[in-house]
């Protein structure tokens, strides 16, 4: 059971504006996903990143892939 003091480690310790640092850079570093999955494995991966990010990913690296995206959210094309 866990103190006041004690420290907080893997994805749990992450604060909210951690998090979405984490996720902001790893839109365009996708090393930082497969770093993820090395250390914290693909359950707290996909927990941080998403299942959409860690699939694009996991896509790219062995397919060489790039899934498209079709909503204007992520294609300012569209907006």
């Amino acid at each position: 059971m866990k103190g006041a003091d004690s420290p907080s480690y893997g994805v749990e310790g992450l604060t909210r504006v951690e998090v979405v640092q984490l996720r902001s850079a790893a839109a365009t570093d996708p090393g930082l996903v497969l770093a993820a999955l090395e250390n914290l494995g693909e359950r707290d991966t996909r927990r941080l990143y998403t299942n959409r990010l860690v699939d694009e990913v996991l896509l790219y690296e062995f397919t060489g892939v790039r899934r498209g995206r079709t909503d204007a959210q992520h294609d300012p094309a569209l907006m």
